[in-house]
């Protein structure tokens, strides 16, 4: 009889190589962000790294959660450092209070008013303030909230019903369902939005944090 850790090695590996039919395209998108050195917003590093192995993987709707994060993060570190500049690691007994004014300024802003800052700030651009206002209304809002309107807005699916077993008597009757009215539709929906939307939406936001962290090292 196998034992506990027999079973569990036997589990992961299973689920491990269940999720390895990887598309060499698709790995070759992913790998250059595993790969990319960050400075100043090293800090992003780790949530960065996930969301990686979240896409390798096809957890996109665990993807798209982490970008929210890494989204919020790095508009609130750019707007810290931006302000109160950037401080080495070089006198710990000051670190605990260097940034207290600008955590207490920045911290608990929402994210349409963190947005709309990092443009006042010359962080992010007007175009790129629009589209994150977009991405945060659907992705982030939609998914962290769970609206199912937010998230699938007007978009519906065509479904023929009737009786089968007298379809040459009685034909099908024709109806288009708004897909956020039927939540017995949404879970594979969402599934499926997030497999389209994960890797743009994270190419997108790491492109603001890279050039971010380029007008901080100016």
């Amino acid at each position: 009889m196998e034992n506990l850790e027999e079973v569990i090695k036997k589990f992961i590996t299973e689920k491990v190589n269940s999720k390895l039919d990887f598309d060499l395209k698709e790995v070759a998108k992913i790998k250059p962000f595993f790969e990319d050195e960050l400075t100043i917003l090293d800090n992003l590093k780790e949530v960065r790294t996930e969301i990686c192995y979240c896409l390798f993987f096809g957890l996109h709707q665990a993807a798209i959660t982490l970008t929210n994060h890494l989204l919020e993060d790095t508009l609130k570190t750019g707007l810290l450092y931006s302000e109160y500049g950037v401080k080495l690691l070089d006198d710990l007994a000051e670190m605990d209070t260097y940034y207290k004014e600008g955590l207490d300024k920045y911290s608990s802003l929402d994210l349409s008013s963190t947005i709309n800052r990092s443009c006042s700030k010359g962080l992010i651009t007007k175009l790129e303030k629009k589209i994150l206002h977009e991405f945060r209304e659907r992705l982030r809002n939609g998914f962290s909230h769970s609206d199912s309107r937010k998230i699938f807005k007007d978009i519906k699916v065509p479904f023929y019903f009737g009786s089968f077993g007298k379809i040459e008597e009685e034909p099908l009757n024709f109806k288009e369902f708004s897909i956020s009215d039927i939540p017995q539709f949404q879970g594979l929906a969402k599934s499926e939005l997030a497999k389209n939307h994960s890797f743009d939406y994270f190419n997108y936001v790491y492109g603001i944090l890279k050039r971010i962290e380029d007008k901080l090292n100016t």
